[in-house]
């Protein structure tokens, strides 16, 4: 973290724990999959499938009638299909280097 100094602070955030009010505010679902810092080692495909596929049975609102107050903007199922086929094309890339992803931007760039 020498070349970034003003980042030294954040630099640990990823190990420390959540603060406790933050925790108050989730629902607790006992059999649901609890994370509250990164693995010493990455976790397998198969285990992070199924975490995920744990998370995503979970009880919810049903915010898609538009009764929750700005939490979800949802553009129905079209508009989903486009999100999920732009992430795939550009999931790993970064719109700020356009000159290394040139695709994943379309802002003018100086001259």
């Amino acid at each position: 973290m020498q070349s970034a100094p003003a980042l030294e602070p954040f630099a640990d955030a990823p190990t420390r724990p959540r603060p406790p009010h933050l925790l108050q505010l989730a629902p607790k679902f006992p059999d649901a999959p609890t994370f509250t810092a990164l693995p010493e080692t990455g976790l397998a495909a198969a285990d992070v499938s199924a975490a995920l596929a744990k998370l995503s049975d979970l009880p919810r609102t049903e915010w898609e009638g538009g009764r929750v107050s700005g939490a979800v903007y949802h553009g129905g199922k079209e508009m989903g299909d486009i999100w999920r086929d732009a992430f795939s094309r550009f999931e790993v890339s970064n719109p700020l280097h356009a000159d290394v992803f040139p695709g994943a931007s379309s802002y003018p760039l100086p001259h």
